[in-house]
């Protein structure tokens, strides 16, 4: 076990039965007896057969233990871990560690799939190993029974990336469009050993931790393909952080710092800076202070907008990116010629938003964006 992985008890319940398999899935547990019985029913009955479903149990209080214990008496494929709790990144973390598939999938223990999802995923990789395999999703809220189509923004397959500027500036357009959300897909195991080398592949104790894996995997890919079907539902519930206002969401803001240091200790910074700005803005501005709204409480949010002007100005004066040289940024200005997609080729909704993050004043936007997201109830 990884060094920061030691100080939380750890307890082996049962291992799944083979030694390898194609898929191996990492499902963290923690009081959701309400929807873990859907959950794993999903993943076990489904069309796929060779997979294992790595369980770890995060110190659940409710009657998950017992859900989880009635699937082992059934199936061998099943590896079964409790231990003290320690987060949703530790458990995945913790996860990772015991997997013996040669593909990884992240899952939700709220959150259920459709039956072929892993058939048609796997199915990819069949004739040529690719790093990364996407699937389009449901956004299924809990309160209505709504399901929103999401579509991953991945449209085409690529083999053999380099890293050369061509493939670059298409590991860029990727970073852009892609849904960055981590069930949604499977990844090769070497992919993510490649890229967090010695450490895990979360940041322990970090929430929005899908930003540093996401951003930080896709720059060290060499192929990718999807599915354009929503094989999975992803239920959003009113209780959960996404959908709330919490001091978790300032790990959004760690979160970018964090892409940004890394792309400089790996010597990537430079190829990468302009993909990383688009990265800081959208989500500094964006997401973040959509999220912080959600306080309806006009203090909480200029508090947090002036922690994230604070940061900009850190970071431009440190990095020269973000705020200050944005107009000079090829990604936010949709004109960098050696892209794989033209301008006219990009969706509307990246224009608009790509406009409103170059030119508007980020005041303004702040208090436009806090009137919208106030009354909102998700």
């Amino acid at each position: 076990m990884k060094e920061n992985e030691k100080d939380i008890k750890v307890n082996i319940v049962k291992m799944s039965e083979k030694e390898s398999y194609s898929l191996s899935i990492i499902l963290p547990v923690f009081n959701v007896e309400k929807y873990l019985d859907r959950c794993i029913k999903s993943i076990i009955e489904g069309s796929y057969n060779d997979l294992e479903i790595i369980i770890v149990n995060d110190g659940s209080k409710d009657n998950s233990d017992s859900i989880i214990k009635r699937y082992l008496e059934k199936y061998k494929n099943i590896t079964y871990i409790v231990k003290e709790n320690g987060g949703l990144s530790h458990a995945r973390n913790v996860g990772y560690i015991y997997a013996k598939g040669e593909y990884i999938a992240f899952f939700d223990s709220d959150d259920y799939i459709g039956k072929d999802m892993y058939e048609k995923l796997m199915g990819k990789v069949k004739d040529y190993k690719y790093d990364i395999v996407v699937s389009d999703l449901y956004m299924e809220y809990e309160e209505t029974g709504k399901k929103v189509y999401v579509s991953s923004n991945i449209l085409e397959e690529y083999r053999g990336l380099t890293d050369n500027a061509k493939d670059i500036n298409i590991k860029k357009d990727i970073m852009e469009k892609i849904y960055i959300a981590v069930h949604n897909k499977i990844y090769k195991k070497e992919l993510i050993d490649k890229t967090f080398k010695d450490n895990m592949p979360f940041v322990n104790g970090m929430y929005y931790e899908d930003i540093l894996y996401t951003y930080s995997i896709l720059q060290n890919i060499e192929s990718i393909s999807f599915v354009k079907e929503p094989l999975y539902y992803y239920v959003q519930r009113r209780s959960s952080i996404s959908n709330n206002y919490d001091k978790k969401l300032y790990d959004i803001i760690t979160s970018v710092e964090m892409l940004i240091e890394n792309a400089v200790k790996n010597n990537r910074f430079e190829e990468y800076k302009d993909i990383l700005e688009y990265i800081g803005i959208r989500y500094l501005y964006g997401t973040f202070m959509k999220r912080i709204a959600k306080t309806k409480n006009k203090k909480i949010y200029l508090e947090g907008y002036n922690i994230v002007c604070n940061k900009d100005k850190e970071i431009y004066e440190k990095y020269s990116i973000l705020g200050k040289n944005k107009k000079k940024n090829s990604i936010l200005n949709n004109n960098n010629n050696n892209s794989c997609k033209n301008f006219n080729k990009k969706s509307l909704r990246i224009k608009l938003k790509n406009i409103i993050l170059k030119n508007m004043d980020k005041r303004i936007f702040a208090e436009i964006l806090f009137l919208l997201e106030r009354n909102t109830k998700n």
